[in-house]
């Protein structure tokens, strides 16, 4: 959708991957890598940051990338860490929520 309209923003560039790697869908790695990769300098809220470091973290530790997987699995740790969006006006908005607490235990499996 977005690459059809690019004006229009979604979530679908972290959301999706992240699906891809909870999930282990193995025949869709190589495209979530391509779409992390595609939009990796659009992460404005630790939320996002989390998400795509995360997606990045599971793929790796499935196609044998340790020391990668654990870099990026500490970087996902930190950004869901945040306690402050760093927006002036919405300090709340986009930080890692109760949501994401299975994701969370499985990037500190990781990262350590």
């Amino acid at each position: 959708m977005e690459r059809a309209f690019p004006g229009f923003e979604t979530n679908a560039f972290v959301e999706y991957p992240l699906m891809v790697a909870t999930e282990r869908v193995r025949g869709e790695f190589t495209e979530a890598v391509s779409v992390l990769n595609e939009r990796a300098a659009d992460c404005a809220f630790p939320v996002q940051r989390f998400m795509w470091h995360a997606a990045y973290a599971l793929i790796l530790m499935e196609t044998a990338g340790i020391d990668e997987a654990k870099r990026h699995a500490r970087e996902a740790l930190e950004a869901a860490s945040a306690q402050a969006s760093g927006f002036r006006y919405h300090q709340d908005l986009g930080l890692v929520g109760p949501e994401h607490a299975r994701t969370v235990e499985l990037l500190h499996e990781i990262g350590t």
